[in-house]
């Protein structure tokens, strides 16, 4: 079933979306999520340049490669427990900052991993912007991450409401994945 408005996925760890958007580091990016065990949230390529962010056992990583060099932030904060997180990726008065429930960390500013905000590369019309490769869980479109019909292609993902169990956590029969 296509909706024409498919705001909300759940993403089986062989899932994902291509967007025909790219995300600018000098903007607001945005989506929420909910998970147990993590994956790619979303990740943004050009060339050999590549903007990407996952949630792991140990937090959010937020990670920047600029031809051979590569910019991290960690978020040490747990994520996976089956509950819808809100994560965002704010530029404001100069500083890039990644936060999500009240925790936040600079990622970059006129001193501090400049080189980030400096690479027009990085968000460029030839970027290829994928959204849930490698993850298992719903996630929920955001600001500059808009699940619309006719600006994404899908595979694999199931829209609507999240098909996880609203239990605590998942359980190892919703966690089944087949190996080939």
């Amino acid at each position: 079933m296509v909706y024409a408005q498919q705001s909300e996925g759940f993403f089986n760890g062989s899932s994902y979306v291509r967007l025909y958007s790219s995300i600018s580091l000098q903007g607001h990016t945005g989506l929420s999520f909910r998970t147990c065990v993590g994956g790619e949230l979303f990740s943004q390529t050009n060339g050999p340049n590549k903007i990407s962010l996952e949630v792991r056992n140990d937090g959010l990583l937020f990670s920047v490669k600029i031809n051979e060099e590569s910019f991290d932030t960690q978020l040490n904060v747990r994520l996976l427990d089956n509950t819808w997180h809100l994560v965002n990726l704010l530029y404001r008065l100069g500083n890039l900052t990644l936060s999500v429930h009240g925790h936040s960390k600079i990622v970059a500013n006129s001193t501090y991993n400049s080189e980030i905000l400096r690479y027009p590369e990085l968000s460029s019309g030839n970027s290829v912007l994928i959204v849930g490769r490698d993850f298992h869980g719903c996630l929920l479109e955001g600001p500059s991450l808009v699940f619309n019909v006719s600006t994404v292609q899908s595979h694999n993902v199931e829209w609507g409401r999240c098909l996880l169990s609203t239990s605590s956590c998942c359980t190892t029969k919703s966690l089944t994945v087949v190996i080939f």
